[in-house]
């Protein structure tokens, strides 16, 4: 009896350690699957379609999982609903992250393309094509030309400083990471910043 005791309070002690550790560990899988996704497209070795598969299983194993865990899980009430809760904070913020960087990096690759065509002298003009890709206006054919009209409009915003970030240098885990205990649901390159705490 003493036996079954003990080991009833371990398990008692040790439920809510193991939930909180199944949680972290859930919350960072997630996170470092949907960097390890968009580091692959940024590097051309997946196809939109197949990111848009692996991100549309991420976001729906996201929301699955915990349900079953709540489901499963004798924890009390108000940790599954916090667990739950931020699930759904990081489910979404995965979908931004994934949408901001689809957009970028097609945006990325058409100018890419315009920087290495200079014999060409059609211009995309700005805004959405007949297949939903974003196109930008560039005048110029010298590489680079998109980036230093970008750090242009980036240095005449009021709170933004530089150095500003550019894609593909924001695939970086700091980054990934910094966007998630940011207080916004919306991935942006560059966040503004006020130089104090406003009170």
């Amino acid at each position: 009896e003493t036996c079954d005791y003990a080991s009833q309070a371990y398990l008692q002690l040790m439920g809510p350690a193991l939930g909180l550790l199944l949680t972290l560990l859930s919350w960072s899988a997630s996170i470092l699957a949907a960097f390890i996704v968009e580091k692959l497209a940024s590097h051309r070795l997946l196809s939109n379609t197949m990111t848009l598969l692996l991100n549309f299983l991420l976001g729906t194993a996201n929301l699955l999982l915990p349900c079953l865990w709540v489901w499963t899980s004798p924890s009390h009430p108000v940790l599954n609903m916090m667990y739950l809760f931020q699930s759904v904070i990081i489910w979404l913020k995965l979908i931004s992250y994934s949408h901001a960087n689809k957009d970028l990096r097609i945006l990325h690759g058409r100018t890419r393309k315009m920087d290495l065509s200079s014999s060409s002298n059609s211009v995309p003009r700005s805004g959405l094509n007949s297949r939903d890709e974003l196109t930008v206006e560039v005048q110029d054919d010298k590489p680079g030309v998109f980036n230093e009209k970008l750090q242009a409009i980036f240095s005449e915003v009021k709170d933004l400083q530089p150095p500003f970030v550019m894609y593909p240098q924001n695939l970086s885990l700091g980054n990934l990471l910094f966007f998630m205990v940011a207080p916004t649901l919306c991935y942006q390159l560059n966040y503004p910043r006020s130089q104090s705490v406003r009170g």
